[in-house]
């Protein structure tokens, strides 16, 4: 099998291989070898081994370069008499970050506003929910709905509110003029309630009476030409 001469530098060894390539191959993996351009393999012309190229000298480095780049740098406050620059931001860039900041803010506050008035607001069953506290304007229908009593045609809501779980519903409202209050059906005498009797008092009302049946109270008072009427269901009694 021929025989080839591969060198690198200082390096050199001698491998059996059928061609060039095999035999630098070879050498890369004896170990000492790196796989590129400096690496040369020639085979032996007969017992003679092959002469090689002087091998180049690496360029030293230039000490005044190295000593440079290892030197520390100082930073500003480091120097003699040296102050630190700090650059103004830039006008147009501030403004830019205002307005996005503020355009973020809104649509948050947009979108937690528009959650809270979804959630909170049931005007078709307890009124306006809106607010803090209980719900308002509650229609007239959910009251009897929850009570069972039926009111006159032509009754005058002078208020009515709901608690937003729907276990309360109240209405003050005035009967027409000779309409007579309603029945409870299955009640009894019961003392007038404090809020009731607060109810019935804000609307000029007298002569307090109670009925209850269960959560269903219903409180009378007269006017000198009406019968005003405080109907609640409170789940809680």
């Amino acid at each position: 099998m021929p025989r080839f001469r591969v060198q690198q530098g200082e390096n050199r060894v001698d491998v059996d291989a059928l061609t060039v390539m095999e035999a630098r191959a070879k050498a890369v993996v004896h170990g000492a070898f790196r796989n590129d351009e400096t690496l040369l393999a020639r085979p032996f012309s007969g017992d003679r081994p092959p002469s090689f190229p002087a091998a180049r000298p690496a360029p030293a480095p230039a000490p005044a370069l190295d000593a440079a780049v290892r030197r520390p740098r100082l930073s500003a406050q480091e120097l003699p008499g040296g102050q630190q620059l700090v650059r103004p931001p830039s006008i147009l860039a501030s403004l830019g970050a205002l307005v996005a900041l503020t355009a973020l803010l809104f649509g948050v506050l947009a979108a937690g506003a528009a959650g809270i008035v979804r959630s909170a607001t049931r005007v078709d069953t307890l009124g306006d929910c809106a607010r803090i506290g209980l719900c308002v304007r509650t229609p007239l229908s959910t009251v009897e709905a929850r009570t069972g009593v039926h009111l006159p045609d032509g009754v005058e809501v002078i208020r009515s509110s709901a608690s937003r779980d729907g276990h309360y519903v109240g209405a003050l409202v005035g009967l027409p003029v000779g309409a007579d209050a309603p029945d409870l059906p299955e009640g009894m005498a019961t003392p007038v309630t404090r809020r009731a009797a607060a109810a019935l008092r804000s609307a000029s009302a007298s002569d307090l009476e109670g009925r209850s049946a269960g959560p269903v109270g219903l409180f009378t008072g007269t006017t000198k030409d009406r019968v005003i009427v405080f109907l609640r269901y409170d789940a809680s009694r």
